[in-house]
């Protein structure tokens, strides 16, 4: 696979995602995601900013489903559990997990990312998170 550090792309049309090393972020990725997805299924073991990408499905009316950490650390902030809670049924479902440790966000019908991004601020504006975008249509073909 060969890399082109200007575009940011590996390969076809997969994507390295690394923040401010090559300008790629993933509230980049949101923002092109709108109007292709039809569910977001999401598996991140911290979650401290509702706003990143909940409140984006949340708006948009985009059915979500979201697997967090559960631990005595608090990796998923209260306020995002309650607003769940609020909004519980099948379109918005949250499940918490033990000694769980992903980073995996699939806007169905537009891609995936699979990185080392939480849904945190800096992990989403400052940090040099490494990640690949893969589109639905790449994942297909393979």
């Amino acid at each position: 696979m060969e890399f082109a550090a200007s575009s940011g792309k590996l390969g076809g049309s997969m994507k390295l995602v690394l923040g401010g090393l090559n300008g790629r972020y993933l509230h980049g990725l949101v923002h092109e995601a709108k109007g292709q997805t039809e569910r977001v299924d999401a598996a991140i073991a911290y979650a401290t900013n509702e706003g990143l990408l909940f409140q984006w499905c949340w708006d948009n009316e985009i059915p979500l489903r979201f697997w967090g950490r559960f631990d005595d650390e608090v990796p998923i902030k209260p306020s995002i559990l309650e607003e769940f809670v609020k909004r519980a049924s099948a379109r918005y479902v949250c499940k918490l997990v033990r000694h769980f440790h992903p980073k995996v966000i699939w806007w169905r019908g537009f891609g995936a990312y699979i990185g080392s991004a939480n849904l945190t601020d800096k992990a989403w504006t400052n940090n040099v998170e490494a990640g690949v975008f893969v589109t639905d249509d790449e994942m297909s073909a393979t």
